[in-house]
């Protein structure tokens, strides 16, 4: 059953506001400590929940993404097919984009899980503080 366009409208609506709220607490609450201090992996260490978290939402985020852009598509479609399969193609490079910043977190919530190993073994070593 096709959803109608009220009903879809409500849903991206209601998706975006997680978006916005769940992109704004990455950001704002739980990565900014990372930023404030030498020393990232020191910092990341004793941070190791809040870093997990971080992930979760940032993938919660490339999800939901995915689900506007398909909620869109069912109405953009009968507007314009090209502005349709537009969007879905952004959302794509943006789920991209969102996959090397999971690729660059998920080491680090790894390595903290691992002492450090992961990005030691690599060469990464913490600035002295």
């Amino acid at each position: 059953m096709a959803l109608k366009q009220h009903a879809a409208g409500r849903w991206v609506g209601g998706l975006m506001l997680f978006q916005l709220v769940a992109g704004a607490t990455t950001m704002l609450v739980l990565t900014a400590p990372l930023f404030e201090s030498d020393g990232y992996l020191a910092v990341a260490a004793a941070l190791q929940p809040r870093l997990g978290l971080s992930i979760l939402l940032t993938l919660a985020g490339t999800v939901v993404a995915i689900a506007v852009a398909v909620l869109m598509f069912m109405t953009l479609r009968s507007h314009g097919p090209a502005l349709a399969l537009g969007l879905l193609m952004l959302t794509a490079v943006g789920a991209a984009l969102s996959a090397v910043n999971f690729a660059l977190l998920a080491p680090l919530g790894l390595a903290q899980l691992l002492n450090g190993g992961w990005l030691l073994a690599r060469g990464f070593r913490p600035a002295a503080a």
